[in-house]
């Protein structure tokens, strides 16, 4: 009988200091496992729960046999069956316990799957598939466009962005954002999305700007992304978006820190020519009618160049004179008696037509026949000519500041005959604007 009892000790001790310590393994508990877990992390778990289980479940066995042969009475049956137990108990756990030795002692690193924790502050916190040769399911947090992520993305575990931060996040299932595009509107705020597969990326910030969209209501039609801009683009052809905008929109500074508003001049051709309007807010559709703010409907997909204006909040005076005449070389006479000298200075940022007393200070009334030919410019101003009223097409414009004024100086002193053509074609708008000093 004592040593049925010793023999039963024996094995319990044995159990309980070789098992025991692969129980107390660090193994997730089943209601805290995270929903955004990898099938590794699954594979994981369940390995160190099988063999908790396995190791619990023998100990009561043993225990259970060793009590069994202990109240055997010395039948042979029992005794035989008792130690039948114990020993394919033993058997059982050495093969499991035994795998995990060896395995370990091939390498640490097989009998557990790695899973890096990462903190990120801003960006999208993704997994990778863990590389060749490795285990290590790593994570990476995205934080920036990237037109070659350069690995696989396993799953989505995290958006984390400040409010107010971007308009939305561009994903491609090719490289330099091709195939297959799928948006994310941030609008109103991003806290989610599934990117996985992703093999590049394009983040839209929200910034102070003009925003540039090949389709109507600022949407995306066969560009990548929107174009983003907070400077002038003499050539929409350098930035691959010639003839490819339908809707604008603009963006303006908070006015507490910075108070100007973002306006823009918008041609039809390269180098601020062609036909011409003033944008002072967003258009959904460029072929839209005209108001206050959008002052020539140029028609979708025919925009060539653009110029930024930063429009003072609220409007400071006038910086800066632009005086028309009604004579070549800015003279204020002639030495033709027959001609007339008028001159008018402009005043009123914003597309005006000239004919117009309200926005003029003339010497005398300019009538509809008093061609203007000529102009002077001081200080840091600038000009657009139109041949065409507010809100007419196919108009032709030209830009002035003091900067592009043929020749130097401060006179222009004759308009090209895409503006002025003697019984053709006169100037019969202006857009006034501020120009930064340089």
């Amino acid at each position: 009988m004592k040593n049925k009892i010793k023999i039963s000790i024996v094995s319990i001790t044995i159990l309980l200091t070789t098992v025991l310590p692969v129980m107390a393994a660090d193994i997730p508990l089943l209601a805290g496992i995270s929903k955004n877990a990898s099938a590794a992390e699954f594979i994981v778990y369940f390995f160190n729960l099988i063999v908790a289980f396995g190791s619990f479940i023998a100990i009561v066995i043993v225990i259970m046999a060793g009590i069994e042969w202990m109240t055997a009475e010395g039948n042979p049956s029992k005794i035989e069956s008792a130690k039948s137990k114990i020993k394919n108990t033993l058997l059982g756990i050495a093969v499991l316990i035994g795998s995990y030795v060896v395995l370990n002692t091939i390498n640490p690193e097989l009998e557990t799957i790695k899973v890096t924790q990462l903190k990120c502050s801003q960006g999208i916190i993704v997994t990778r598939v863990p590389l060749e040769d490795s285990n290590e399911i790593s994570q990476v947090c995205i934080t920036d466009t990237m037109s070659k992520i350069g690995y696989d993305i396993q799953s989505t575990l995290e958006w984390n962005f400040e409010p107010d931060s971007l308009l939305a996040v561009y994903t491609y299932s090719g490289e330099g954002f091709t195939g297959t595009r799928q948006e994310f509107s941030c609008e109103s705020g991003c806290s989610s999305g599934e990117i996985s597969g992703a093999k590049s990326i394009f983040f839209l910030w929200k910034k102070s700007g003009l925003y540039l969209y090949d389709s109507v209501n600022y949407a995306i039609n066969t560009k990548s992304f929107p174009l983003y801009t907070e400077d002038s683009i003499s050539n929409l052809a350098e930035k691959s978006f010639d003839n490819s905008t339908s809707s604008i929109k603009i963006l303006n500074p908070d006015q507490s820190k910075e108070k100007i508003n973002y306006q823009a001049i918008l041609f039809t051709d390269p180098n601020y020519s062609g036909s011409c309007s003033f944008l002072a807010k967003n258009v959904s559709n460029m072929n839209s009618g005209v108001d206050g703010y959008y002052s020539v409907p140029l028609k979708n997909n025919t925009l060539s160049s653009l110029m930024i204006v930063r429009q003072p909040v609220p409007d400071l005076p006038d910086v800066g004179v632009v005086t028309l005449y009604t004579v070549p070389d800015c003279a204020e006479s002639t030495s033709n008696s027959s001609a007339e000298v008028k001159k008018c200075t402009l005043r009123g940022y914003g597309h005006h037509n000239i004919y117009n007393d309200s926005y003029l200070t003339c010497t005398e009334k300019l009538d509809p026949g008093d061609a203007i030919m000529s102009l002077s410019i001081s200080g840091p101003i600038g000009v657009v000519l139109s041949s065409t009223t507010v809100g007419a097409t196919n108009g032709k414009c030209v830009y002035y500041d003091i900067n592009s004024i043929v020749g130097g100086g401060i006179c222009q002193s004759k308009l090209p005959t895409a503006i002025y053509d003697p019984g053709k074609t006169q100037p019969l708008s202006f857009i006034l604007f501020p120009v930064e000093k340089r």
